[in-house]
């Protein structure tokens, strides 16, 4: 296989991987898994620090999902007490998960409005005072964001990452032709290639019979 085709598939493949796990999200968040991840996360004794690690990135990569804001809506004091808890968690590793998670929810408006009546921004000046830099840093950016006025539009948000999803879908399924394209391509190549073969070898055998 020549570059250009080595080219086309490694695309194919990425674009495949990023479809795939849009997909996957988008049917988790469906699923019910963000209020199930933080009612398990009430309990992180019970967790492995990998086990742990994992489900706070899951979290965090389903709550940058429109669909997984707006479910977010829904839970939105069990979500602030649990991801609040957990910027206290002995754990360092989790905590870029959970500002996060923290700094996507609270584009919310009415998310907002529920993390300014638990006073969550006194909770998290108390974090930046034990914090290192890098943690304090993500602090201040969650607080700017708990400060914001700025609305946001769930309904155009939502449709705009469903045309993305849409799109992808469409651009896979074309990729998916023009690979079978370049495989009959492929296969007519070859089949060209050992029709050559045997007129070569029919060749010889005549010319071996004539001597």
């Amino acid at each position: 296989m020549g570059s250009a085709g080595v080219a086309f598939r490694a695309r194919r493949i990425w674009a495949s991987e990023e479809l795939n796990r849009r997909a996957l999200q988008s049917a988790m968040v469906k699923d019910g898994l963000i209020p199930w991840l933080v009612e398990a996360l009430k309990d992180t004794d019970a967790m492995s620090d990998y086990t742990l690690a994992y489900s706070v990135a899951l979290l965090m990569n389903l709550c940058l999902r429109t669909s997984g804001k707006k479910m977010c809506v829904k839970i939105a004091n069990e979500i602030l007490k649990v991801l609040s808890d957990l910027l206290g968690h002995e754990n360092h590793e989790i905590h870029p998960y959970v500002n996060g998670a923290l700094y996507s929810i609270l584009a919310i408006p009415s998310i907002r409005e529920e993390a300014r009546a638990m006073e969550m921004e006194d909770i998290l000046r108390c974090y930046i005072a034990e914090g290192n830099a890098d943690m304090i840093q993500q602090i201040e950016f969650i607080i700017k964001q708990l400060q914001s006025e700025d609305p946001q539009e769930d309904s155009v948000e939502s449709d705009d990452e469903e045309k993305e999803d849409n799109a992808e879908e469409e651009e896979k399924k074309e990729e998916e032709e023009e690979e079978e394209e370049e495989e009959e391509e492929e296969e007519e190549e070859e089949e060209e290639e050992e029709e050559e073969e045997e007129e070569e070898e029919e060749e010889e055998e005549e010319e071996e019979e004539e001597e």
